[in-house]
């Protein structure tokens, strides 16, 4: 017991922080850019995002509608290419988060299924 409280004031005087990596505890600074990082999330199954900025041309399903995996959910133009957005799973299209003309930054959430 009293050798954790001294290697914690040994740490608290030289600023180390304890990094636990890959199964490894390391005894390290950390910088400013590191501690304010964006976190990693997992990604939801349930939420359908935009792969590429682009604009929606077209939506093929309405809130309520049930839909199986491989069926045509939107329309979606990038790159001077439409590409035709397909049902990744069977489920219920919870909401629509978009609207034809709609212009999107790569990441935003489309559809959102139950």
């Amino acid at each position: 017991m009293e050798e954790a409280r001294q290697r914690k004031k040994i740490m608290e005087d030289n600023k180390l922080e304890l990094l636990h990596l890959q199964g490894g505890v390391y005894r390290t600074t950390l910088n400013k850019m590191y501690k304010n990082r964006k976190r990693y999330v997992p990604a939801n199954p349930k939420h359908l995002l935009s792969f590429i900025p682009g604009e929606v041309i077209r939506l093929d399903v309405i809130e309520g509608q049930r839909v199986s995996e491989g069926d045509q959910l939107m329309m979606y133009k990038a790159m001077k290419m439409e590409n035709r957005i397909l049902s990744p799973m069977d489920g219920t299209i919870k909401t629509i988060h978009v609207q034809p003309g709609e212009n999107l930054p790569k990441g935003a959430l489309m559809i959102e299924f139950q």
